[in-house]
């Protein structure tokens, strides 16, 4: 996480606007900490594996399309 921030302050002390920092953190925690200091958009690992389960479980119990 030091490295993500040393990178972001050189990006932001260079006014570097246009490089979105994206972020995956491996926790809640660390992912308030990074949120709260404003470091980019946070995925959080496990949030984002049972998000993308769901996804796929939620699209297989969909009614198959009518066809005519």
């Amino acid at each position: 996480m030091a490295v993500c921030r040393e990178l972001v302050e050189q990006l932001r002390a260079r006014n570097i606007p246009a490089v979105e920092v994206v972020v995956r953190s491996h926790g809640d925690d660390e992912a308030a900490l990074l949120t709260q200091e404003q470091i980019g958009t946070v995925f959080i690992g496990e949030q984002e594996l049972a998000n993308g389960m769901t996804a796929h479980v939620l699209s297989r119990l969909k009614p198959a399309a009518k066809t005519h």
